[in-house]
């Protein structure tokens, strides 16, 4: 839990790696967060991912809920030029 709370840019890549040890058990789930904060796209990728994972699921999903939509998504109109 601490390394999630300290963790920076240059620890993405180790906390992504640490949501697949099993042997962590539930505070892994403490990586989530960070990952999407801190790990721009590839770590929202990553989370949205995560939305059906029986272990991540609830946590992806309520963390993706609150976050404004991507904005290349958010600049896509439809074709009639509604949102």
């Amino acid at each position: 839990m601490a390394l999630a709370a300290c963790a920076g840019k240059d620890q993405v890549d180790d906390l992504i790696s640490l949501l697949s040890v099993e042997a962590k058990g539930d505070n892994r789930l403490f990586f989530v967060r960070p990952i999407l904060r801190l790990g721009g796209d590839r770590g929202r990728d990553l989370v949205e991912s995560l939305r059906d994972d029986p272990v991540f699921g609830k946590e992806a999903t309520a963390l993706l809920a609150r976050r404004k939509p991507r904005r290349r998504d958010a600049d896509q109109k439809e074709p009639d030029g509604s949102a």
